[in-house]
């Protein structure tokens, strides 16, 4: 019993010492793991010191080839063709002018010059297409002012005044006269009716008075009153004969009584009178307003005219901005597609062979669980403690390991949105770094390949950067001179509205004179119909 329980102990003993000596050596392990990985780094990039300057020149030589006197490198290619771009978009940007304001402006007067540039840009030969708009309209005419003979009305009567007295005085001569009269002043069609309603209520007065004085003797009732009352206090009839003296009270009530149907004629007369003066007070007040209403009718439709031409010229400088964003777009596309170029399917090819065959040598490409790590025979002394002599296979797997995640990341980031030249020049170096450094894992025509695909690259982004710089040129200027058509109708599509606007204000003017004459016969009817 006590021997079990003492080799039991000593198993014990015996695995927690081993699983010890396994946590020591895993730390000893990756301690030198880590050290080897930085020694490999150190290699590495000392292979680069080496594989480089020969890539880039090699590069350099590609371009050359193309353009002696063009651009020395991807880099360079790029930024030339850039700053066409920038340089076309800057001077697309600063050319561009507002349609609208000098729209405004034409309306109030000549502008100078009538003829100016709202967009322009180089064609490929170097000269400048411009997009131009003509603003050289008509003037806004001024209404034409009424004659001063339109305000002239002569209210003289034609009538004596012998008869106009007997009209106030003698309610038959004002039958007689006045009833001519109307009946003379109705074969006007345009004579206001209540213009002779009032006038004529005036003779139907005298009318009522005369009835009333025959058919009631009012005139006869008054005889005893004023002989009574008034004759005997006045001194002076005492003096007159008998018979004058007896005829006195019918004198008197005779004089009373038309003088008292005059007075209340005449008041009726001149109330009536004034309230017919409608029309003549606005004849008055149009010839005093003449100024302010021509002013007026010019300001309406110079306003109605401003109104249109803050649309149109809106609806103009929005077509300016629209080709002006679309050239813009247009540059942007270009230039994101030389980038895109530079990332073609040479490139990418190249760099998928070579992470294929990276990835072949690593353990994750077996899908077992025995791999080439874990089956790789070690010596009892590495086993013992870790010996750096035997861990060279393992480093070169991390290599690998790195060069693969590298290059798939690399490769699904170039093909996702705009990649960087430099970027992508950076990792043409890499490959070539890759190529030299894990030859013995990759084929041999791996280096002869890379400098192949880059030559093909180098010589059609080349080919492709100069027509794209054409094409962007031309679609440039033919947007520019399809905008200058277009803004060729603004001059006369302008002139047209003014001509209207005119016609307008001429048509307004007419019905201020209309208003005028119509106003001025309707005055002269009223002062007709009371002119006796």
């Amino acid at each position: 019993m006590n021997f079990i329980s003492s080799a039991f102990v000593l198993l014990s003993v015996a695995s927690l010492s081993f699983f010890v000596h396994k946590v020591l050596w895993l730390v000893r392990y990756k301690k030198l793991q880590r050290m080897l990985m930085e020694d490999a780094d150190v290699a590495m990039r000392g292979s680069e010191d080496t594989v480089l300057p020969a890539w880039e020149a090699a590069c350099g030589d590609c371009w050359r080839a193309q353009d002696a006197q063009g651009a020395k490198s991807a880099d360079a290619l790029a930024k030339d063709f850039d700053d066409y771009v920038e340089r076309t978009l800057t001077w697309v940007k600063r050319s561009s002018r507002s349609i609208t304001t000098r729209l405004l402006q034409s309306l109030d007067g000549p502008v100078d010059p009538p003829t100016f540039t709202v967009l322009e840009a180089p064609d490929p030969e170097g000269k400048v297409v411009r997009a131009d708009v003509t603003l050289d309209p008509e003037p806004i005419s001024e209404p034409e002012a009424p004659a001063d003979s339109l305000f002239e009305l002569s209210l003289k009567s034609r009538y004596s005044w012998l008869k106009r007295a007997l009209v106030f005085c003698a309610g038959i001569a004002d039958v007689v006269y006045s009833s001519q009269h109307i009946a003379t002043m109705s074969q006007y069609t345009h004579v206001p009716t209540g213009v002779i309603v009032r006038r004529l209520s005036l003779v139907v007065l005298l009318v009522v008075g005369i009835v009333a004085e025959v058919a009631f003797g009012l005139r006869a009732a008054l005889e005893p009153v004023i002989a009574k009352h008034l004759v005997p206090h006045i001194p002076l009839f005492d003096k007159l004969p008998p018979h004058w003296q007896n005829q006195a009270p019918s004198v008197i009530a005779l004089i009373g009584w038309t003088l008292g149907l005059a007075t209340l004629y005449l008041t009726l007369f001149l109330w009536m009178r004034r309230q017919s003066h409608h029309n003549i007070t606005l004849l008055k007040t149009l010839r005093e307003d003449r100024e302010t209403r021509l002013a007026a009718i010019r300001e309406t439709h110079l306003d109605e005219l401003r109104e249109w031409a803050q649309d149109y010229g809106g609806t103009l400088d929005a077509a300016v901005e629209l080709t002006a964003r679309h050239i813009r777009m247009l540059g942007e596309h270009y230039m994101q597609r030389l980038r895109q170029r530079f990332a073609d399917r040479l490139l990418l090819d190249e760099a998928e062979r070579i992470s294929a065959a990276l990835f072949s040598r690593l353990p994750e490409a077996e899908g077992k669980l025995q791999d080439k790590v874990t089956t790789q025979r070690h010596s009892w002394r590495h086993a013992l403690w870790p010996r750096t002599a035997e861990m060279d296979f393992v480093i070169r797997l991390a290599q690998y390991r790195r060069a693969w995640q590298h290059i798939e990341l690399t490769v699904n980031e170039l093909r996702r949105g705009t990649p960087d030249v430099t970027e992508i020049n950076e990792f043409w170096c890499d490959l070539a770094v890759y190529a030299s450094i894990h030859a013995e894992a990759l084929p041999e025509d791996t280096t002869s390949r890379l400098h192949a695909a880059y030559r093909a690259l180098a010589e059609r982004c080349h080919n492709l950067a100069a027509r794209d710089q054409d094409a962007f040129s031309r679609a440039s200027t033919e947007m520019i001179v399809n905008l200058d058509e277009q803004l060729t109708a603004a001059a006369p599509l302008l002139s047209a509205r003014i001509e209207l606007a005119n016609q307008r204000i001429t048509a307004d003017a007419a019905r201020y004179q209309a208003e005028i004459i119509r106003a001025r016969e309707r005055a002269r009817l009223e002062a007709m119909a009371f002119e006796i």
